[in-house]
């Protein structure tokens, strides 16, 4: 019985420590809430907002003999309703296209802190001759109707690169923005990035004969683009009265 009793007694003990440790733990959780609360310390709203794709989202063509020529040109032809990405040949020209896309994400407002961002692109169709990536950048084309000469106002940067092996046709792709590509969103008006076949972002030449592409929905399509930004806002009002059990 003695045994007994002297094991039941050490978990009551260890019982007890615990306990104490919890109410110290409360009580300074309850005092730093309270100290929120009193003084008005600022307090964080964590959201996430998905903004889909204007209209105007389209992608400029260039198409030559010669890959440094289509590369290195400043005006292509904006294309509608194609929504295709490439950077290869079709037997005869090389054939390079760069798409264009904006999102309103003007009610983020300036107090919000981005804390991350995907890009989500919904792929139809791929031809992957090189085995390549599908690259997101800086774009800094029209903020409207796009233009010829918006064929080279975008990056060389990835914010985010997937290879098209890994795309599934008929389903987004998920493209995770890096610090940079975060940093490029706005927060009181449209943000604006572009994507392009990686082959294109390196200026490396395939074969003539090698295609590279992605075809996608777009705006005007029941699967647009879509920007999804989770960030934190300050909450500078009083909170409600809390309890602690």
């Amino acid at each position: 019985f003695d045994r007994y009793l002297g094991v039941g007694l050490t978990a009551l003990e260890t019982a007890s420590r615990y306990i104490d440790n919890f109410s110290r733990s409360q009580e300074a959780l309850a005092y730093y809430l309270g100290l929120r609360q009193t003084h008005g310390l600022p307090r964080l709203l964590f959201a996430q907002t998905t903004f889909n794709a204007l209209g105007n989202d389209t992608d400029i063509e260039k198409d030559d003999a010669t890959w440094a020529t289509a590369h290195d040109a400043t005006s292509g032809t904006v294309e509608s309703a194609v929504n295709q990405v490439r950077a290869g040949g079709n037997g005869t020209v090389f054939v390079i296209r760069r798409f264009f896309c904006r999102c309103d994400t003007s009610s983020l407002t300036v107090d919000a802190t981005i804390t991350a961002a995907d890009l989500k692109i919904y792929i139809t169709a791929k031809v992957d001759d090189n085995a390549t990536n599908l690259d997101i950048v800086q774009s800094t084309a029209t903020d409207g109707v796009l233009v010829s000469t918006d064929y080279d106002n975008l990056g060389t940067t990835a914010y985010a690169s997937n290879t098209l092996a890994g795309m599934t046709l008929n389903e987004y792709s998920t493209f995770s923005l890096s610090a940079g590509g975060q940093a490029d969103i706005s927060k009181t008006a449209n943000t604006k990035f572009a994507w392009r076949i990686k082959r294109d972002t390196d200026n490396s030449a395939p074969l003539v004969s090698q295609d590279n592409s992605i075809t996608q929905q777009a705006s005007g399509d029941g699967n647009p683009e879509q920007l999804v930004v989770t960030y934190t806002l300050p909450v500078t009002t009083r909170s409600m009265p809390f309890l602690i059990y």
